[in-house]
């Protein structure tokens, strides 16, 4: 009945036409919001090719289910093994994220936002467990992290759901794959059907919805269709040319024979046009007939026009009056999730009603549990901004107290809700480059313009006491050049004393510092 395949195998992955896999489930149980069995049936059958590659959250799933199921083992007495069940007869495989064979236990890992499709897992592994012939499996969630970590944490994981056997959902399981293998056999025969035909092939067991198509005998039909066939004489036309363009073929011309090749390019020109005038001229006379066709066919859709103009105003008049009722639902449902996780006004009212949300095909069911997603990862955010706001001030102290700098925090607050700590780090540690180079550059003028004044001060010192010693000075000196040996304790500051030994120096005065004993 089954055999066994590992995941990497090629059968795991391909002939997807020929099996259920546990993602069709709630396609054909219709509990999908995200295809219909039409949908699912016209990939099967191969009239359309599904376009899916993944995402970034199925990714991270992938990337998550080796390193939950390893947890696992360690954590519990099971023995989970990844593996592919294919069941020939029912025409299900199944991939499933681990199997306990000595348990008969199946191992599901769902990777979720805030609020889990509890009932679509469910129904996966129950075709799981039928595939395996298992009678319970256990169903891990793993609550997935706004910035997509990839790093395991165990709060993060909830374990404690085992589902049994149910062998009355298995049954009818099994009895809707049936059926849907049956309409995808009668799609695959009828493959210009549309979904409303699709879903009413089988009389007794019709599928609710699908627009129904025109009646055929308001179908447009052609009842006469000759395609334009021109018959001439190419092969007499085509031997004549090649015999004219023979005698110009490998031509060349000196400078001086500019004349004669100009005229030569004038004569293929003759030629090349007469040929292009009676393409132009035969292909009007083919396009005549299609301008009756077409004004035909636009007298048609007038008349519906006419009609249906009317008729639409009506339809998007209550499409109108739907969804300005669906907003209030909708309205009321967001208050709901307000209330209910306590939100302050500043997340509450980042909540966004999508225009989606307002569409006949999204239920009220889907829009609470994408309200409830949106409320979370918004809560999150703020608390992350939070976190980071306080990070960036501790931060901002540290490096102007390291720097004796004044950088403000406030500078960087908006940082905080759109970026990493370590994105606003890097920005501020770049302004404290930038701050003490600054300060750096500003000390070294404030030391040369301090040391200058101190020059510019000895200088207007030196100067006052050249003044005083000339006006001391009696007006007739005489000068004996008998010298003397006088011993002076002079107290200054540093600047008089350095003007004073300059001025014994001009004065040719031989002196010397005399240290204390």
């Amino acid at each position: 009945m089954t055999s066994l395949l590992q995941r990497n195998e090629p059968n795991v992955t391909e002939n997807r036409h020929l099996y259920v896999g546990g993602s069709d489930v709630p396609v054909i149980l219709g509990l999908s919001k995200f295809k219909t069995q039409f949908e699912l049936a016209s990939e099967k059958v191969g009239i359309t090719k599904s376009d899916f590659k993944g995402n970034e959250y199925t990714a991270y799933g992938h990337a998550m289910e080796p390193q939950i199921r390893e947890y696992i083992n360690l954590t519990t007495d099971y023995d989970f093994v990844e593996t592919s069940t294919i069941d020939e007869e029912n025409n299900i495989r199944a991939n499933t994220d681990g199997v306990d064979h000595e348990a008969k236990t199946l191992l599901e890992i769902k990777t979720h936002g805030a609020v889990p499709t509890i009932e679509v897992y469910k129904a996966q592994m129950q075709a799981y467990m039928f595939a395996n012939d298992f009678d319970q499996g256990l169903l891990a969630l793993y609550e997935r992290d706004k910035d997509f970590n990839l790093e395991f944490d165990s709060d993060n994981l909830d374990t404690s759901i085992m589902v049994k056997r149910d062998d009355d959902f298995i049954k009818n399981l099994l009895h809707e794959i049936d059926l849907f293998w049956q309409r995808s056999d009668w799609l695959e025969n009828n493959r210009g059907a549309s979904e409303w035909d699709y879903n009413n092939c089988l009389s007794e067991n019709i599928i609710p919805g699908g627009k129904k198509p025109m009646s055929n005998e308001l179908q447009v039909k052609t009842v006469k269709f000759e395609p334009a066939v021109i018959e001439f004489n190419f092969s007499e036309v085509e031997k004549e040319l090649d015999n004219l363009l023979e005698k110009y073929d490998g031509l060349t011309f000196t400078e001086k024979e500019a004349k004669e090749c100009r005229v030569t390019l004038t004569e293929l020109r003759k030629v090349k046009n007469s040929i292009e005038s009676y393409r132009k001229k035969t292909k009007k006379q083919l396009t005549d007939p299609v301008k009756p066709f077409e004004e035909k066919c636009k007298k048609l859709y007038a008349k519906v026009d006419e009609v249906m103009t009317p008729l639409k105003d009506q339809a998007d008049e209550f499409d109108k009056r739907q969804r300005e009722e669906k907003l209030k639902k909708v309205e009321e449902i967001k208050d709901r999730v307000i209330e209910d996780l306590s939100l302050v006004e500043e997340v509450a009212d980042l909540l966004s009603i999508e225009d989606r949300f307002l569409n006949k095909s999204t239920t009220l069911k889907s829009i609470e549990e994408d309200l409830h997603e949106q409320a979370n990862d918004l809560i999150l955010q703020k608390q992350n901004e939070a976190q980071n706001i306080e990070l960036i001030k501790a931060h901002v102290e540290i490096v102007n107290l390291k720097n004796d700098i004044n950088l403000l925090d406030s500078s960087y607050l908006n940082l905080a809700a759109h970026n990493t700590i370590e994105e606003i780090r890097k920005v501020i540690d770049k302004d404290v480059q930038v701050a003490v180079e600054r300060k750096k550059k500003e000390e070294a003028a404030a030391n040369k313009k301090l040391e200058e004044k101190r020059l510019a001060g000895a200088k207007k010192m030196k100067n006052q006491f050249d003044q005083e010693q000339k006006e001391q000075a009696p007006p007739f000196q005489t000068h004996s050049s008998e010298e003397f040996e006088e011993v002076y304790k002079v107290i200054g500051t540093e600047s008089q004393l350095d003007a004073l030994e300059e001025y014994m120096s001009s004065q040719g005065l031989v002196w010397s510092v005399v240290e204390d004993d």
